[in-house]
């Protein structure tokens, strides 16, 4: 369960772009790549919010910052068998070493804006990028928690995050619009396997193909 935290002010947001598809690595900072996918669930009214993560290397410095929701890349996936989702891909680079993420939030417009934070902190999520190598972090999706308030009306009252291996569709949907990287090492890092709380356990046993249709940049 999470905490509701309910403001009247919005702020500005900056989202972590992906790279281009000819994008070289730096090989002075010995970069590699990140794949990860952010996802929502996408009933009514939960279209309306998004989650978001923040990405710190160990000296607390945020070097990237993910979002389910992220206005110039918006991408809805919907497969029989499945539940219906929305979300989208990311795909960027970071220099060698260890990062982690200790946190999430969530937000949306709901008779004004509304921030949701993790009542007790989740599992602190620590992964490792080496150069010239993919980094797997898996599918992070926040399952949102939706009832009738007092007049009746649906609102957003918490949710579930969980992180799983989906690996087998989003690697596809890698090489699909990344083909030069087609041939670069990765490593699977999925952080904790399931409800991402503050008894996570990690796992990296991947899930069955999915079906998920590729979609180009």
């Amino acid at each position: 369960m999470i905490l509701v935290i309910s403001i009247l002010l919005t702020s500005g947001c900056s989202y972590t772009e992906n790279i281009k598809p000819e994008y070289v690595l730096n090989k002075n900072t010995r970069e590699g790549i990140i794949l990860a996918s952010m996802t929502t669930s996408n009933q009514h009214p939960s279209k309306a919010f998004s989650w978001n993560i923040y990405i710190d290397d160990l000296s607390e410095k945020s070097v990237a910052h993910l979002s389910s929701l992220a206005s110039y890349i918006y991408e809805p996936w919907s497969t029989k068998g499945t539940k219906d989702v929305r979300g989208r891909y990311y795909i960027f680079a970071l220099p060698e070493g260890k990062y982690k993420i200790d946190s999430w939030m969530a937000s949306g417009q709901q008779m004004g804006h509304v921030e949701l934070y993790p009542k007790e902190k989740p599992k602190k999520i620590e992964f490792t990028v080496n150069a010239g190598e993919i980094t797997y972090l898996g599918r992070f999706h926040m399952e949102f928690l939706v009832g009738d308030n007092i007049f009746g009306i649906p609102i957003v009252y918490g949710g579930y995050p969980e992180i799983s291996n989906w690996f087998h569709n989003d690697y596809q949907y890698f090489i699909h619009n990344y083909p030069r990287f087609r041939d670069m090492p990765y490593h699977i890092d999925i952080p904790v396997s399931g409800l991402w709380s503050s008894q996570s356990k990690k796992s990296i046993e991947p899930l069955p193909p999915t079906n998920f249709p590729s979609r180009d940049r």
